[in-house]
């Protein structure tokens, strides 16, 4: 049923992104504790659209549904999305566990919140964001198809845009000019490259809680 030998990847990749997401939303549940929500019904439905571009994944591999949008892949291209998948699912570990108590799968302050600037945070504002993006990549490398594989990473981005500022904008509100300084250090998705830079552009970014 296999087409190619990055497909059984990308389908342990998917198992373990879903145990991830299920033990760090038990642990979530099982606090019982309760935020200050900023989410949207938007939020909610972009959500549950971007899990479609995992699910479009799996149909494509375990069915020929969407065989007419296939095409050949080079090998170094297939073998490039195992080490990019494998990072964006490091990114969603450590990201969890950097933040702790802090995290939720809303959007939302926590009455416990905390401003988490070390681990993985402590160069990027957003690595479960960007962990996220890595997997996307990584789906569009694995599955040599033009529907399933950049499905993901497509549908992701809405999320992306539509919560990014708000979140950013949500954390100055709540840590005022110790969260603005963190911006003006730190990247949304990438480390910054010149800390001299202007704060300007930083102005409109978030550690991620999504």
């Amino acid at each position: 049923m296999f087409r190619a030998n990055y497909e059984p990847i990308f389908l342990v990749g998917l198992v373990i992104l879903y145990a991830l997401r299920n033990y760090y939303g038990l642990i979530f549940r099982s606090r019982g504790v309760k935020g200050q929500g900023y989410s949207t019904w938007l939020d909610r439905f972009l959500t549950w659209i971007s899990e479609l571009g995992l699910i479009v994944g799996a149909i494509y591999v375990f069915t020929d549904w969407l065989a007419i949008a296939n095409f050949p892949i080079p090998g170094w291209w297939g073998w490039m999305g195992i080490p990019i998948y494998a990072v964006g699912l490091w990114m969603l570990w450590r990201a969890h566990q950097d933040l702790d108590r802090s995290w939720s799968p809303h959007v939302e302050i926590r009455r416990e919140q905390k401003l988490i600037t070390d681990g993985v945070y402590q160069r990027i504002r957003h690595p479960m964001y960007a962990g996220y993006i890595l997997l996307g990549i990584g789906q569009m490398a694995l599955l040599a198809n033009w529907i399933a594989g950049p499905a993901f990473l497509v549908l992701f981005s809405l999320v992306y845009f539509q919560r990014v500022t708000r979140e950013e904008e949500m954390m100055l509100e709540k840590f005022g000019e110790n969260y603005r300084s963190y911006m003006q250090r730190t990247g949304r998705l990438l480390p910054r490259l010149n800390l001299g830079h202007s704060s300007s552009h930083n102005s409109s970014l978030t550690p991620t809680k999504k």
